[in-house]
């Protein structure tokens, strides 16, 4: 062998070598801190939820993937169809001349987070209309009432629906301002910005395009404690920005200003579409003392400005002493009954769609 590439030989074996011990070293850390993880602070919720980032709405599901959430309380599954819905069938995008459709948007609640796909209220209205209805579930998971304006009018519309239900959460007041994808303007009118791709979701995207990521990655204990750990950061950071130093109560005027504006657009945009707008807000729980003061604040918006909506909270205080069946009392999702007591009042308020058509 020439002397030349008997040194370059040896130079590659030793680098090699390098390598080889650096990649155990490595695996020997991730281990050690696996199993620590496990025996000391042992994570209890895993996810994995198929969102993606998106330059317009921000967040979208991603399409014919799946994912899942297991909890002390419940374990699940999510997949999506071709649209990226949470739905086990296809819709062709102008629907049928002969059959109404009814499109829910919302954020985990519509979703279905704690629930299997055919247990969400989405389904259950579904099949309490019977075949003369379709009821479509775009629920996203981590949404606000931005996003879902922003998906309607990018492609929601497309679905052609009769009707748009909104499952509005309490928690889309502040994700209303986290998200930046709308502010006010000095006149109080809307402005859309493109959506910006968080330090989160962008490690998000990376993290899941590494291989196994979807079966080790995603169930570990370590990895999972310090993604949870990042993402309260980047939220907290977030609502402070949002929030720009001022007080408790000048957060709260700017967030009703800001969600009021987004409703009354989103029934603007289906109205022009020759699209009714059903809100469905989700009752706090009984008891909860600002949530429900909020959501007292919202009825009153509701009723002042005529918009149609379905009022939950008579069926939740009839069954305030069993809450729990109906509420997951850690996670604070609906249960398999919530969803079924939702779905039905949906079903009763949509009855006779087809024949009004």
């Amino acid at each position: 062998m020439h002397p030349g590439n008997a040194a370059a030989h040896r130079r590659l074996r030793r680098a090699a070598t390098v390598a080889a011990k650096l990649l155990f070293s490595l695996t020997l850390v991730v281990a050690g801190l696996e199993f620590g993880t496990r025996l000391l602070m042992p994570e209890q919720r895993f996810e994995l939820i198929p969102n993606t980032f998106d330059p317009v709405c921000r967040i979208r599901q991603l399409p014919h993937a799946s994912g899942f959430v297991r909890c002390p309380e419940f374990t699940m599954e999510i997949h999506t169809n071709g649209g990226g819905l949470r739905e086990d069938r296809e819709f062709a995008d102008a629907g049928s001349d002969s059959i109404p459709r009814v499109l829910c948007i919302g954020d985990s609640f519509t979703c279905g987070l704690g629930v299997h796909g055919d247990e969400t209220f989405a389904k259950v209205a579904d099949r309490s209309l019977g075949e003369n209805v379709e009821v479509i579930n775009a629920g996203v998971v981590a949404t606000g009432t931005a996003e879902q304006l922003a998906w309607y009018e990018l492609t929601g519309y497309e679905y052609g629906p009769d009707v748009v239900v909104l499952a509005f959460c309490i928690n889309d007041w502040t994700d209303n301002t986290k998200g930046g994808l709308f502010t006010l303007a000095a006149d109080s009118s809307l402005v859309q910005h493109p959506a910006t791709e968080t330090r989160s979701l962008r490690w998000l995207r990376k993290l899941r395009a590494l291989p196994g990521y979807d079966t080790w990655f995603a169930r570990s204990h370590f990895l999972n404690r310090l993604r949870q750990w990042y993402a309260r950061r980047h939220h907290g950071r977030l609502e402070r920005e949002a929030a720009d130093g001022a007080v408790d109560a000048e957060v709260w005027r700017h967030e009703r200003a800001l969600t009021e504006a987004l409703l009354k657009e989103l029934r603007a945009a289906c109205e022009g579409r020759g699209t009714a707008l059903l809100v469905m807000p989700v009752p706090a729980l009984p008891g909860s003392g600002e949530p429900v003061r909020r959501q007292s604040e919202l009825a009153a918006f509701l009723d002042r400005e005529g918009f149609a909506w379905l009022d939950l909270r008579p069926d939740i205080e009839l069954k305030a002493d069993s809450i729990a069946d109906l509420y997951y009392p850690v996670d604070g999702h609906w249960t398999a009954a919530g969803n079924a007591l939702a779905g039905r009042r949906l079903a009763e308020r949509l009855d006779g769609l087809s024949s009004a058509r």
